[in-house]
């Protein structure tokens, strides 16, 4: 759920998102809120605190069960998310409400930030390269993270093509 709380009052709304909702951007009167668990976006009026439209996060026609949207960024029209699941960087036409598309990043994506100028994202991977693992313990903090450098200029299908690829959602 997200919670809109009057600070003066204590007064509290809730609002059903989507499942394990894990980061939000506002843009004007409109919030967005990953829906990790859920494979979505919920774009939430402020004003009227409830869910205007749920964005599936789609390729093509088939829902991307795992996708793990988990972090936002937005410029312009576009919405940013960071999917971890399938270890890409998934552009969202606001608009519309649809998937223009993904864009490979690291191994699971977690945050990303889009240039001045809107020609890269660049994007921290919770689980980098591999990992750093000790002999005698293994643990969640054992991962070395990276930052990728996506470059926003490259056609978005010619990227989603190689994302499709490496998730295997061309079988």
């Amino acid at each position: 759920t997200l919670s809109f709380v009057n600070l003066a009052t204590g007064d509290t709304k809730n609002i059903d998102t989507g499942l394990h909702p894990t980061s939000i951007i506002v843009n004007g009167d409109k919030a967005y809120v990953a829906n990790t668990a859920s494979d979505s976006v919920s774009e939430i009026s402020i004003v009227d605190k409830k869910v205007n439209r749920t964005f599936p996060i789609k390729w093509g026609k088939m829902n991307l069960f795992g996708a793990m949207p988990n972090s936002l960024s937005l410029r312009g029209d576009t919405l940013y998310c960071c999917n971890g699941g399938d270890n890409s960087l998934c552009e969202i036409d606001i608009p519309s409400g649809t998937t223009r598309g993904f864009r490979p990043a690291g191994y699971y994506p977690i945050q990303a930030q889009i240039s001045s100028n809107g020609d890269v994202a660049y994007v921290v991977n919770s689980k980098g390269n591999g990992s750093t693992r000790r002999k005698t313990v293994h643990n969640a903090h054992d991962f070395e993270g990276t930052v990728s450098f996506v470059p926003l200029t490259t056609p978005i299908a010619e990227t989603s093509k190689l994302v499709a690829e490496n998730n295997g959602w061309n079988r």
